[in-house]
């Protein structure tokens, strides 16, 4: 809450939808708009074509949410407002999604008359742990991923790449040319 009054969401009156590793995994990791549209009153954006491309988000049909990753501002300043773009972020890395919708995101700071989205990265607990995978898909998507992650006395631990690549499923033309609007990407995640 505002006052750092910490209440459980069931006590909460504050609208929130929240989206565990679990909730993700087992969905096959898909993209974090993928994931955001099964909110009540959450519309994702893509500007004109695939994966990589300008991804905007509006709750409860405003613009003004904030982002932040481990309490850190993610939503950039445009010239306009504010925006929550997520093309970039990768769900494979993320422990929890809350999407709180309403001026109660003001709790994550200013400017989030429409909501907030809340994101928190996977940390390290337990045993030693290796994930390693690999898919591939439609279009000459490809995404290989490696991580290791576990827990050393007081240190807890994360360490993750993925390479994501994709030939983009929209065929465009500029100067005569036609081509997919592909996309790549390379992630690196640590957190100790």
């Amino acid at each position: 809450t505002l006052d750092n009054y910490i209440d459980s969401l069931e006590n909460s009156s504050i609208s929130i939808d929240k989206f565990t590793r679990e909730d993700i995994q087992r969905q096959n990791n898909p993209g974090l708009s993928d994931i955001l549209r099964q909110a009540t009153g959450v519309v994702v954006n893509t500007n004109n074509g695939s994966e990589g491309n300008i991804t905007n988000v509006r709750i409860r049909g405003t613009d003004r949410v904030r982002m932040t990753i481990d309490g850190l501002r993610a939503d950039r300043t445009t010239g306009i407002g504010y925006t929550a773009e997520t093309q970039f972020i990768n769900t494979d890395d993320l422990e929890t999604i809350e999407v709180i919708k309403g001026a109660q995101g003001n709790i994550l700071g200013t400017n989030a008359l429409g909501g907030a989205i809340n994101m928190q990265t996977r940390r390290g607990r337990g045993p030693f742990k290796f994930e390693l995978g690999s898919d591939m898909g439609q279009f000459g998507t490809f995404k290989q991923r490696a991580a290791v992650m576990g827990e050393y006395k007081n240190l807890d631990y994360y360490l993750s790449t993925t390479y994501y690549k994709t030939s983009g499923g929209m065929r465009t033309s500029d100067l005569g040319r036609l081509y997919n609007d592909g996309y790549r990407n390379f992630h690196f995640v640590s957190n100790m």
